[in-house]
């Protein structure tokens, strides 16, 4: 089954670029080659990476250490990195969804009474 979800995801990959290439040019202002980017590495990361883990694990390749069997250790495993995977992202792609301002700097303008 795992080897199923890993096939289909990387099928699935193939109608975002489809998006990508007409969307490209009407929405180039908005940052969307960054954009799409990001979601085809999150969709890599979420699902490619678990077949990984549960691939590996129900091979015997992952140790069973307790308190956890190997299962529960590769959802662990997995977890684990998609954390630190998902902040370094985050911050990453802070830069592209991230409106800039014509003027610099936070102004107050007066309310007329």
């Amino acid at each position: 089954m795992n080897s199923i979800l890993g096939f289909s995801t990387v099928i699935a990959l193939w109608p975002i670029g489809i998006l990508f290439r007409e969307a490209r040019t009407q929405l180039a202002e908005q940052n969307i080659g960054t954009k799409f980017a990001v979601f085809q590495i999150l969709l890599i990361l979420t699902t490619l990476q678990s077949s990984i883990f549960n691939i590996l694990a129900s091979v015997g390749q992952l140790p069973c250490v307790p308190p956890y069997m190997y299962k529960a250790r590769s959802q662990m495993m997995n977890n684990q990195l998609l954390i630190v995977e998902a902040f370094i992202l985050s911050v990453l792609v802070r830069g592209a969804y991230r409106r800039r301002d014509n003027e610099p700097g936070f102004t107050l303008k007066p309310v007329a009474v």
